[in-house]
């Protein structure tokens, strides 16, 4: 009986302390990127067996940059409260953020509460290729919520691409096929650093 008590004392322990682990949902929220990657992106995450859901528009912007003037808050409630994922991976900022960037560490906190619940959130940075300055700037605010949201994790997606135009269309912005599988393949990892595998 003491046995007994013990394993179920040990599976209590691990139960609670465990990572999230597939099968489970991963929401991803972007912009162009993630949008036309959304296959790549599919296929690969739910080859390790998740549920995949991408939200991802053209043009989508945070804090007043991009194309569309998205309220990220409003448009993610519903899908977070139906589909309740255990991990986010987020991708906005290719599209800058406004014209000064002040507001930009209120909206990233704003985006985060909406998925404060999910176990894992890791926001990717933003490429600091030449001429996009504020790129720097999204990435230090990015970097600076992880001490404001314990389950944020930072991925390096200005690292994946660095000196790697051959990933790139000729905007030098979005990805050509063999760009879009080479972000899916390092979220993938990065998924797998991060959580437990079946």
């Amino acid at each position: 009986m003491l046995v007994v008590l013990v394993a179920l004392a040990g599976f209590a322990v691990w139960w609670i302390n465990r990572e999230p682990s597939p099968p489970g949902n991963v929401l991803l929220v972007g912009d162009s990127l993630f949008f036309q990657s959304a296959d790549e992106l599919t296929n690969m995450v739910e080859s390790d067996g998740w549920t995949v859901d991408v939200q991802a528009g053209i043009g989508a912007g945070i804090e007043g940059g991009g194309l569309l003037p998205t309220e990220w808050v409003t448009y993610l409630k519903p899908i977070v409260e139906k589909e309740d994922p255990e991990v986010v991976v987020i991708e906005l900022g290719t599209n800058g953020c406004g014209p000064s960037c002040e507001g930009i560490r209120r909206e990233i906190d704003q985006v985060l509460g909406t998925v404060k619940d999910a176990d894992l959130v890791i926001w990717l940075t933003v490429r600091t290729a030449p001429g996009r300055g504020v790129a720097q700037a999204i990435n230090r605010e990015i970097a600076a919520a992880q001490d404001r949201w314990d389950n944020l994790e930072v991925g390096p997606m200005d690292k994946w691409f660095t000196n790697r135009r051959d990933l790139l269309n000729p905007d030098g912005v979005h990805l050509n096929p063999a760009g879009q599988r080479h972000l899916a393949q390092n979220v993938l990892e990065i998924l797998r650093d991060h959580t437990d595998r079946l």
